[in-house]
């Protein structure tokens, strides 16, 4: 916002739209990841709920997935081109 009205750069002010549809299917990704993996699996769907174990087993035991997770959970920040200094 702050290159559009101090510079009258409308490039990323065009791109707004795009840009935040990332941010807001990157929410939507981790959301569906979170309901299958925490979500009870129907009785007897045994192969489903093998996949949720692995599935939990290797969130809770590797680095980078809780890393990603707590990211996700926290909220991604923004993209700072829209965003002054002092909006930061």
């Amino acid at each position: 916002m702050t290159a559009h009205f101090v510079e009258g750069n409308d490039l990323d002010l065009e791109d707004y739209s795009r840009i935040c549809l990332e941010r807001v299917w990157k929410a939507q990704l981790f959301t569906a990841g979170q309901t299958n993996l925490l979500q009870v699996v129907q009785p007897g769907d045994v192969y489903a709920r093998r996949i949720q174990v692995e599935s939990l087993d290797q969130a809770t035991s590797d680095p980078g997935i809780l890393q990603n997770l707590a990211e996700n959970y926290a909220g991604r920040p923004f993209r700072s081109s829209f965003l002054s200094a002092t909006d930061e």
